[in-house]
């Protein structure tokens, strides 16, 4: 599926003040890029709606916000510069309702495998913004933390209802990783093998803003605005369909029946250590192609799976009942 996506009228990416703005971002701290170009790299999903879109309603965004509502993977918990989620209202009254048992009556400070922040129900988008030599690599360890948290929600939660292979090998989340000149996009995704599941991500595409005389300067803002109003309307008819299978009785596995691992290919790729060891093993590249959401600014292809970071995890332990 192709769309059309319109860019910006009248910001500092228009022909006539790029090379200027590049300029002036040589050697910028980070703060200076978030300023002046993160948000025409990764759009705001509340700004389109604030600007009109009511389609992107149902859409919650945070910024540089602890995910203190998310159980914890390894290390500290994430904070991305800028994610996206659903809100509240993404759900009936009676899906949130089967909701409750997993994440606590609203607004809640309960730990939830199904949250970031208290008011974001599965995030699905992060962005983490860098400066400097090496910046980009600890951008996509941050980004690969924050997502596989982000998809181990819906294997979780496809996992309480029995339906997990239906999201083998999907497309759950994606991320963005920028400086001033580099950026880079990926898709997340599980590899389901009975119990066990390894959290992977492929690169989408990667390029520098300034080649070609910005040429695909805006690919990822395209990119990014298309996951709103392509990819996230269907995901979350994916989410909504599972939630009706939920029941109150059926609970999600504890925080202490989860077993999860770093698997990485090498120490660049290192996200922190597990206090609890478990085998691991990354997808290979005989998984199949993933299709392109819509337009990312001409004729880009996502190229096979083949993913710098996995995470692994064991199946929860189911609770006894008293």
């Amino acid at each position: 599926m192709k769309t059309e996506t319109s860019v910006r009228d009248g910001s500092i990416f228009q022909d006539n003040s790029f090379n200027r703005l590049y300029d002036k971002l040589k050697g910028a701290n980070e703060a200076r890029i978030v300023q002046d170009i993160a948000r025409l790299i990764v759009p705001s999903a509340e700004t389109f709606h604030t600007l009109g879109n009511d389609d992107l309603a149902y859409l919650v965004e945070s910024v540089n916000e602890g995910w203190d509502n998310a159980v914890p993977l390894v290390g500290p918990r994430p904070q991305p510069d800028y994610s996206v989620g659903f809100n509240r209202k993404a759900f009936s009254k009676d899906q949130n309702k089967q909701l409750v048992p997993y994440v606590g009556t609203w607004p809640s400070s309960r730990l939830s495998y199904f949250m970031g922040t208290w008011y974001m129900h599965f995030p699905f988008l992060a962005s983490e913004v860098k400066s400097g030599s090496g910046g980009l690599e600890v951008a996509d360890r941050q980004n690969a933390h924050s997502m596989t948290l982000a998809v181990r929600a819906v294997v979780n939660l496809y996992r309480t209802v029995n339906r997990v292979k239906e999201i083998d090998r999907e497309i759950l989340a994606f991320s963005v990783s920028h400086d001033s000149k580099y950026v880079r996009i990926y898709g997340h995704f599980p590899v389901i093998d009975g119990d066990k599941v390894d959290y992977c991500r492929h690169s989408i595409d990667s390029y520098d803003l300034t080649a070609s005389e910005g040429e695909k300067r805006w690919t990822a803002y395209k990119f990014v605005a298309n996951v709103y109003n392509l990819w996230a309307p269907r995901h979350l008819q994916r989410l909504q369909s599972a939630i009706d299978d939920l029941s109150h009785e059926k609970k999600c596995g504890s925080v202490r029946g989860i077993r999860e691992t770093v698997q990485s290919q090498g120490s660049s790729n290192q996200v922190g250590s597990s206090s609890q060891a478990g085998s691991s093993t990354q997808a290979g590249s005989s998984i199949a192609p993933v299709e392109p959401i819509g337009d990312i600014d001409g004729d880009v292809e996502v190229s096979p799976l083949t993913p710098g970071t996995s995470f692994s995890e064991q199946a929860p332990l189911k609770r006894r009942k008293n």
